[in-house]
């Protein structure tokens, strides 16, 4: 680890130390000064405006009904009930007790705990602009960088909603930038509380541990030799193939020696805590009994191949291609050209492939779904980078390359598909038209016991709404049986429906009545046989 003048830290022994971006080091420019606040300041209004939002998808058992139990159980029952219990440390939910227990357990207060998540994303997020952009010609790539945050449609759909998945981003970030600064005493506050927030955060420590060792391996030439800043992007791999292994890896672990106590701290914290939960339950990471116990079985061949078709997906979906699309292209010049890259430009390739690699090469092996939002941290690492090749673009080409991407992006939170293609409905904004749509049916429907659905219709009000007065019975679990019941109640919210069943029902049986808003709808189905539910009439009726 070295200091250059600008008092910016940087990781490897060859890293060229960037220029100050303006005016005193340490100080910003006035429009980054703006940026900056403008930033915190959106955060502020974008939990105000989320205060009505009800959890939502995974977050209603990580975060409202696990929440819920430490606050009927007191804020040190940290092993859960089998029944919420999905082998995730429950950090998160405990984090909301914390403010429930003070502040009383509504959906305004868990909004508003996620205010200083949303400032520690924004705070980290813009301090890596900053290390990764530093040169005074590249404040306008902050403000690309900026905006193409807002518009990040994972981003912006996990940032309106209560969830761990968002803690994992801000702990990531600023867990990168403690790495590059090296601060190890925050660090390993930092890595602990990622690994006690999600069975994903573990993940995390791995693809920082690789990103400190990429970030600190000599690129291209001899350990302790002077290059230049700028070089092919093959040559160092060509140059290490063509000397000793031992001689550049030397230097790389004697800079990471600091890193051994964060990291050596936070591991002994998590097998602490999985010893002791193993201790009370008898299981480490997934309960043998449980639903959740079939998403870590193994794939297959078959599996994995299928797994990459959906990371492939993940990346490209809700408009993202218009990013990932001209990226791939730009890397692959990058790759054949033999027109030198800059270390800088490398630093921000590693930060995001590491975690791409990372994440990916754990998910692959098994038959969990990959969501949309295990890939969160790539999706926005990558955008400085994707700031930085728009920003070296001729005004022209970036001015249409621009509209091209608000566009698309914008464009990508209407994107659904028909209703047998499974969609990452947490992973845009296509979903808000639901919570008024299935507000309309609890209060429509009478007799909610004697309607069957599945996830996540049938969770009670009072799981995804916590503080409401509201006191009726939820829907029912159909169990997968949706054709046995009398009447059921779908949605295209509704991932878990079998093609079959799905087509029996929509083909044979009666619709008795839908709401629909956009291209999100809910409909109300009897068996052929069945008198009619007696719902209120419609004015239209």
């Amino acid at each position: 680890m070295t200091k250059g003048k600008t008092g910016e830290a940087s990781l490897g022994p060859n890293n060229a130390q960037p220029q100050p971006s303006a005016g005193v080091p340490g100080t910003l420019a006035p429009a980054n000064a703006i940026l900056n606040r403008l930033g915190y300041g959106l955060a502020g209004l974008i939990v105000f405006m989320s205060l009505p939002l009800p959890f939502f998808w995974d977050s209603i058992l990580l975060g409202s009904e696990v929440g819920q139990h430490f606050v009927q159980n007191g804020l040190w029952a940290w092993i859960l009930p089998p029944q919420l219990d999905s082998g995730h440390p429950p950090a998160f939910g405990w984090y909301l007790a914390l403010w429930w227990t003070a502040l009383g357990p509504t959906l305004p207060v868990a909004h508003l705990a996620m205010l200083p998540v949303l400032l520690l994303i924004w705070g980290s997020f813009y301090r890596l602009l900053r290390l990764l952009l530093p040169h005074a010609s590249q404040q306008s790539a902050h403000w690309i960088g900026a905006g193409l945050l807002l518009l990040e449609p994972t981003f912006a759909a996990q940032a309106i909603h209560v969830g761990p998945d968002l803690v994992l981003l801000g702990l990531y970030l600023s867990a990168l930038v403690c790495l590059i600064e090296r601060r190890p005493a925050v660090l390993s506050l930092l890595l602990l509380a990622m690994g006690m927030t999600s069975l994903r955060g573990c993940l995390g420590m791995a693809a920082l541990w690789v990103t400190a060792f990429a970030l600190a391996w000599p690129a291209g030439a001899s350990a302790g030799k002077k290059t230049d800043s700028r070089q092919p992007f093959r040559q160092p791999f060509r140059q290490h193939s063509r000397q000793p292994f031992r001689q550049h890896s030397r230097q790389p672990f004697r800079q990471l020696n600091w890193l051994l106590l964060p990291f050596g701290l936070a591991a002994l914290g998590l097998v602490a805590w999985f010893s002791y939960h193993a201790s009370q339950t008898g299981w480490v990471l997934a309960n043998p009994d449980s639903a959740w116990s079939a998403n870590q079985k193994w794939a297959g061949f078959e599996g994995i191949l299928r797994n990459v078709g959906l990371i492939v997906w993940r990346l490209l979906d809700f408009g993202r291609l218009v990013l990932w699309v001209p990226g791939l292209l730009w890397m692959l010049t990058l790759w054949r050209a033999k027109e030198p890259i800059q270390r800088q430009e490398r630093r921000m390739l590693l930060v995001f492939g590491i975690p791409l690699l990372v994440l990916s090469l754990a998910f692959l092996p098994f038959a969990n779904p990959v969501a949309h939002r295990y890939f969160l941290v790539v999706f926005v690492l990558a955008l400085p980078w994707f700031a930085y090749r728009i920003h070296l673009l001729d005004p022209t080409r970036s001015r249409f390359y621009g509209i091209a991407i608000l566009s698309m992006l914008a464009f990508g939170h209407r994107w659904i598909y028909p209703d047998k293609v499974a969609q990452g409905w947490d992973a845009s904004l296509a979903h808000l038209p639901y919570f008024s749509l299935m507000s309309q049916a609890w209060s429509e429907i009478p007799d909610p016991e004697a309607v069957y659905t599945e996830f996540p219709l049938y969770k009670p009000m009072q799981s995804v709404r916590p503080g409401s007065q509201q006191k009726r019975t939820s829907f029912k679990k159909a169990e997968g049986d949706w054709l046995s019941r009398d009447y059921v109640l779908y949605s295209n919210i509704i991932n878990d429906i079998p093609h079959e069943t799905y087509d029996q029902i929509t083909n044979t049986w009666p619709l008795q009545r839908e709401w629909e808003r956009g291209k999100v709808f809910i409909r109300l189905y009897r068996r052929p046989g069945m008198e009619p539910m007696e719902l209120p009439e419609l004015p239209n009726e």
